[in-house]
């Protein structure tokens, strides 16, 4: 399947974003869960994964049970194109932020996770790439922390975004959860 292309498993839309070896695959709902805060998103990852058909569950392989994700303030970073958030040049300076790339973990948990700005950057070529195919009127977050009390998110254009703060949630977006299956 290539990197991009949207389908459905067990009556639920995903999109298939990368193979990463050994059978496992990295999947991602292809809408976000609308009210989901940044402080909240693990516990409406969780209750999703949870209402997941059994036969997908089976399927999803471990993941870190913490990420060490670090911060990273929107002023602190330089951008690509100097006028829009796209994509930060010197990420490298902030290892923690640079490193949070999730993989299979077997001491890890099988579960539901939001992708880090690390990820996001890895796994998506361009901002395009980033929005929610239909309708593209959603925002999703990241499990990256900005600045203090603000987390970062991909706006309804595929931009990034780190100066919301962490409560600010509602019905234009939310988190957007993600999955490792073996296939």
């Amino acid at each position: 399947m290539a990197p991009g292309t949207i389908f459905t498993m067990a009556n639920e839309r995903y999109r298939y974003l990368e193979n990463m070896g050994n059978s496992n695959h990295m999947i991602i709902r292809e809408d976000a869960i609308r009210h989901a805060r940044f402080h909240n998103q693990d516990t409406f990852n969780n209750t999703w994964y949870g209402n997941l058909d059994p036969a997908v569950q089976a399927m999803v392989q471990p993941v870190a049970d913490h990420f060490d994700t670090g911060s990273v303030a929107l002023e602190g970073l330089t951008w690509s194109d100097n006028s829009a958030v796209n994509i930060p040049t010197n990420l490298h300076e902030f290892p923690a932020v640079d490193e949070d790339i999730t993989q299979v973990d077997p001491s890890g948990t099988p579960r539901a996770f939001s992708l880090s700005m690390a990820d996001v950057i890895r796994i998506f070529a361009d901002r395009g790439s980033r929005t929610i195919s239909v309708p593209r009127t959603a925002f999703w977050m990241l499990r990256t922390p900005a600045a203090p009390g603000n987390g970062w998110l991909i706006s309804m254009g595929g931009w990034f975004t780190g100066d919301l703060a962490d409560t600010w949630g509602g019905s234009a977006g939310g988190t957007r959860p993600a999955l490792i299956v073996r296939q």
